[in-house]
């Protein structure tokens, strides 16, 4: 699930991927039950999206876009709209509702995708803990 991009740039700089390993290791968040239930598609793209709000993921998009921002990585007018890209194709612009997807997140990982190649490689990855203690007897 997409959170947060940083610009484009035409080769990897290792002071960004720095950057963002150091925002990666700094996050302290619980894991995220999510609930895809929308499929949308229009610029290029086709994506599942959740219909409503998801309180644990909107407080961790909005501390990783700030910590992101102020390390001047974020891309220029992006704005967090978390979705999962199914696949890229040109064509009409839809929404519908679907049967919902569900599961929880459980890592953050940042991602290195290589513009217009479609391929991805992972650079770090940082587990959501449980920050609630049980209570259970």
């Amino acid at each position: 699930m997409t959170l947060a991009i940083t610009k484009d740039y035409p080769q990897l700089p290792l002071a960004a991927v720095d950057g963002m390993l150091s925002i990666g290791s700094s996050l302290a968040a619980s894991p995220v039950p999510l609930r895809l239930d929308q499929l949308s598609g229009g610029r290029g793209s086709v994506a599942l999206r959740p219909i409503r709000r998801i309180k644990t993921l909107t407080e961790l998009t909005a501390t990783l876009g700030r910590r992101v921002a102020a390390a001047g990585l974020l891309r220029s007018a992006w704005r967090c709209n978390p979705h999962v890209t199914l696949l890229y194709r040109p064509g009409e612009a839809f929404t519908r509702a679907i049967d919902p997807i569900c599961w929880t997140a459980t890592d953050i990982v940042l991602i290195h995708s290589i513009v217009g190649a479609h391929q991805h490689i992972e650079l770090g990855r940082w587990p959501l803990v449980e920050r609630q203690g049980s209570f259970d007897f």
